[in-house]
């Protein structure tokens, strides 16, 4: 593999701090006890969301699952755990139309 540019590393950094403050923003979202109603209006929001965004928000998420499903886990997150290593064993291709 190539050498990156200075400014591929920039662009890339910079990319990877938004991706950072984006789950900061998420996982301040969900630290909320009782937020169903919340949670509701983030997931009509995504389905009503262009078909081509829908699939990258679930080919995020399928990244997230195959990622989660290879970190330690404690009673904390052990369901979530569980569940990445169900749904990452899911052969799944979302192209980006």
């Amino acid at each position: 593999m190539s050498e990156l540019t200075y400014e591929q590393a920039i662009r890339r950094a910079k990319a990877k701090d938004k991706g950072a403050a984006m789950a900061d923003q998420l996982t301040d979202f969900v630290n909320v006890m009782g937020n169903r109603d919340a949670r509701d209006g983030f997931v009509e929001r995504i389905n009503c969301s262009h078909r081509t965004l829908q699939q990258g928000v679930m080919a995020l998420f399928q990244q997230l699952a195959q990622d989660m499903a290879n970190r330690p886990c404690d009673a904390r997150n052990e369901a979530a755990i569980e569940f990445a290593n169900r749904v990452s064993d899911i052969e799944l291709h979302m192209p980006l139309i």
